[in-house]
């Protein structure tokens, strides 16, 4: 929602030195302004009509050159920049701007489009063209919205759009709505996006703009889409392709052709998916588009494996791997191994299985590191750029105050300026003195930012380590022959998801250092009962929890102790009654020093504890998680087993670990 704000000043009625102030002050800078403008006029030198032929002609010849060949597009444009600059030719200077930013751009050097784009609008802000200083903003958030600055990205949206409304630009304001519209549904606002989208939708149905409508009913379609609205998804992307004329625009048609496939696939409507999937990769291979090919590779060999086709769907997808390696795409590559993977585990192939798997997985790793490289590297390229930007205004103030202090030699007015001087010193020393102390604030936030995206970042890699683990221990189940042997196997990989769930709880918790139990003890009784075959309806449940947060030293050990028991009872317990159930009560006293678990069921109870050592390693391996909690460990098989578990627990801030 876009946010209007208003700053409010309170003066008084009466006359007085501050309103004598006011009134002088505007007249000094009023002069100071016209002195600027008659020395700016006296520098200036007119750009001949030769000079700016020929600097027209390069502008149009660069931009012709920015998709076809990248190097000569650069040379030109900062010939085009320093020829401009030294005949003052302003329209070369900005046209220069924006060729080297959309060159950055393409080229994913963001902070320098960026910089590009800022002189860009700099030239226009504050001027009569409206129009130009909207799209100036509009080109940045091209930049902020690859850079992942939500914030940035509607500031610039919305300041835009202020601008854009008060002329009669349709064109650039349709695309202002489109830009809010995809801002809110990235965030998954998509009441407030559709919204936008209807408005620019509007906007265009009255201008009668054919090529915005063909974007409009597009977006509308790719909106309900993300919210599995397939019908009107549908109609949207047919309402668009009314307004396509055939022969013409090649990639909008690819684009419709590539959504409508996605949506039949969707609605397993698998002919037509493969139908549109294919015209549309006709047009792109025409287009020579390798990025887009490569999904359509990687959508295509989806689609086989939904048909059972595991054949096709392995060559479709290699097709794309070729691409993607060509184009240098590590997402879609790990997409397109990810699919492989599933391709092979279909047919039984485990180990070509696990090997695309690992060539999958191998990429995510370094694109998470990657990620997080650059998201450091900008926290410290946005320190340096507001340190330069703090030593520019601080020098622009002293060149300010040194012009204004020439055009101060007024008779009458010497104690005004004196007053005026005294005030506007003690004015910017305050800013200076916020403005230190935000920028402060803003390094700590960012640095504890940093710390905790790191730290979930730790334990999402933990998972995934323990995922990989997972996949081994299956691996080797499903080529195991020995009963035994594959029961084993099996524990041991239900032992591993068990604390790769607790890894798994923390990165997706707001709060990545404890983790509430109740909701990790209910998953991980159903994925129990699942991997028993046990239905929700099946067995009984009682579930006493308290809500208090516990620390991962502790969650960790304490959620495998959970899980042999609730193992246990569903391997053991369960086969012997008629009606299973199951009871687990965590309780903290209220000193929040001492944890107590129970855990009982009604079947035929536990061994003896003389017996443990020979009967179950799984009731071994209890024993020795209780002594590594430092607690204590009470077992009955009274009505069925009861397990009680008591240890110490330190809060969390007392157990930082190193």
């Amino acid at each position: 929602m876009k946010r209007i704000l208003v700053e409010v000043m309170e003066r008084r009625k009466t006359k007085s030195l501050s309103d004598l102030f006011e009134k002088s002050a505007s007249l000094v800078f009023i002069l100071f302004l016209l002195l600027c403008a008659d020395l700016y006029g006296q520098d200036k030198a007119l750009v001949s009509e030769e000079q700016r032929k020929v600097i027209n002609e390069k502008i149009r010849k660069g931009q012709r050159l920015i998709r076809k060949d990248s190097v000569a597009a650069g040379n030109l444009a900062k010939e085009i920049l320093s020829e401009s600059q030294k005949a003052n030719y302003p329209v070369g200077v900005v046209n220069a701007y924006r060729q080297l930013g959309l060159l950055s751009l393409l080229q994913g050097r963001l902070e320098n489009a960026k910089s590009y784009y800022l002189l860009n609008l700099e030239f226009y802000k504050g001027g009569e063209d409206k129009v130009r200083e909207a799209r100036a903003y509009l080109l940045l958030t091209e930049v902020t919205k690859r850079q992942g600055d939500k914030l940035k990205t509607l500031e610039y949206l919305s300041t835009g759009l202020d601008l854009i409304e008060q002329t009669d630009d349709v064109g650039t304001l349709s695309k202002f709505l489109d830009g809010l519209g995809g801002y809110y549904r990235g965030e998954e606002n998509f009441d407030e996006s559709e919204q936008y989208y209807r408005k620019a939708l509007k906007a265009r149905l009255e201008a009668q703009d054919s090529s915005g409508l063909v974007n409009s009913y597009q977006v509308l379609g790719n909106l309900y889409g993300l919210q599995e609205m397939n019908g009107l998804a549908m109609e949207n992307y047919h309402e668009s392709l009314k307004f396509l004329k055939t022969g013409r625009e090649p990639r909008k048609w690819a684009s419709l052709y590539t959504n409508l496939g996605v949506t039949y696939y969707k609605q397993s409507i698998f002919d037509s998916a493969r139908l549109y999937y294919e015209r549309a990769l006709i047009l792109q291979e025409s287009l020579g588009n390798q990025y887009s090919q490569t999904i359509l590779f990687n959508n295509l060999a989806a689609l086989a494996f939904e048909q059972n086709d595991f054949r096709e769907s392995r060559e479709y997808a290699l097709k794309g791997v070729a691409l993607a390696k060509e184009i240098d795409s590590p997402e879609l590559l790990s997409s397109l191994y990810f699919n492989i993977s599933d391709g092979y585990k279909a047919i039984g192939d485990y180990k070509q299985s696990f090997d695309y798997y690992k060539l999958s997985d191998s990429i995510d790793f370094a694109l998470s590191n990657q990620a997080k490289n650059a998201q450091i590297a900008e926290l410290q390229v946005q320190f340096e750029s507001a340190k330069k930007d703090k030593e520019i205004v601080q020098q622009s103030l002293e060149l300010t105050q040194a012009d204004a202090q020439n055009q101060l030699l007024f008779a009458g007015l010497a104690l005004v300026v004196v007053a005026a001087s005294f005030t506007y010193g003690l004015l910017i020393r305050k800013r200076r003195s916020n403005k230190a102390l935000q920028l402060q604030k803003s390094l700590v936030e960012k640095r504890e930012k940093e710390k905790a995206l790191l730290l979930r970042e730790l334990h999402h890699r933990v998972k995934n380590n323990f995922q990989i683990v997972s996949s081994l221990l299956n691996l080797q189940y499903y080529g195991t022959k020995d009963e035994e042997t594959a029961e084993a196997i099996k524990s041991g990989q239900a032992r591993i998801e068990a604390m790769s769930m607790i890894h798994r709880e923390l990165y997706q918790s707001e709060n990545i250092t404890t983790i509430e139990m109740e909701d990790y003890v209910r998953h991980l009784i159903d994925n129990t009962a699942y991997s028993f075959n046990y239905a929700e309806d099946d067995f009984e449940v009682k579930l006493s929890i308290d809500r208090t947060p516990i620390g991962v030293k502790y969650a960790i050990p304490l959620g495998v102790v959970i899980n042999e028991l609730i193992t246990n009872s569903f391997k053991h317990a369960f086969k012997e009654v008629e009606q299973p159930k199951l009871e687990v009560c965590l309780k903290m006293d209220d000193n929040l020093e001492i944890v107590t678990l129970d855990l009982s069921d009604n079947g035929p109870g536990l061994p003896d504890s003389s017996e443990i050592e020979d009967s179950s390693f799984g009731l071994e391996l209890i024993h020795d998680l209780v002594k590594q909690l430092k607690g204590t460990l009470i077992m009955g098989r009274d009505n069925g087993s009861h397990v009680q578990i008591e240890f110490p627990y330190l809060p969390v801030e007392a157990h930082v670990e190193s």
